[in-house]
């Protein structure tokens, strides 16, 4: 009898942790999906409305959510490991199903939970603890990317500009 009570109070402690992390990792992918995600898809239906929305390569990990299934609900949260081949297909760390507005540990499902590794999980406890800091160095290293895109575009229509000045002068370029 004493064993059966150690593993229930084992598998409890088990739950509990698990069921924190969840809900630790749903908080955080919401969060940075709302402030930093593309809105792929947003159809008010009827009854219900239906978006997905996805942020790729947040410090290695990509989110991805889809709200609104049908009429009935149904949302998903996803969390991949980003791989630069293939964006949309990382390797698939987390992934949660649940009914209404947000996620409940006791009324959602728990679809994959990677437990072969766990620096994913240290990494997105790290990125909870300092999200402020995570997200103004995303912002910077993506700001940093568009004005080095934009001063390429600039140098190129600079370049083609005086080519076009050139050619009118006659010169063979």
């Amino acid at each position: 009898m004493k064993k059966r009570a150690t593993q229930v109070e084992e598998l409890k402690k088990k739950m509990e942790q698990r069921s924190k992390e969840v809900s630790m990792f749903y908080e955080l992918a919401t969060y940075l999906l709302k402030e930093l995600g593309m809105v792929l898809v947003r159809e008010e239906r009827r009854f219900h409305t239906k978006e997905k929305l996805q942020l790729f390569n947040f410090h290695g990990y990509s989110f991805f959510a889809y709200y609104g299934h049908s009429e009935m609900g149904g949302n998903d949260i996803e969390i991949r490991k980003w791989e630069k081949e293939r964006p949309q297909q990382g390797k698939l760390l987390l992934k949660i199903y649940f009914q209404g507005a947000s996620f409940i540990p006791e009324k959602g499902i728990v679809e994959t939970f990677d437990c072969t590794e766990t620096q994913w999980r240290n990494d997105l406890k790290k990125m909870v603890s300092k999200k402020s800091a995570f997200i103004e160095r995303f912002r910077d290293q993506k700001s940093a990317t568009v004005s080095s895109k934009e001063a390429n575009e600039a140098s190129d229509a600079a370049f083609l500009t005086l080519l076009q000045q050139a050619r009118r002068l006659g010169l063979n370029v």
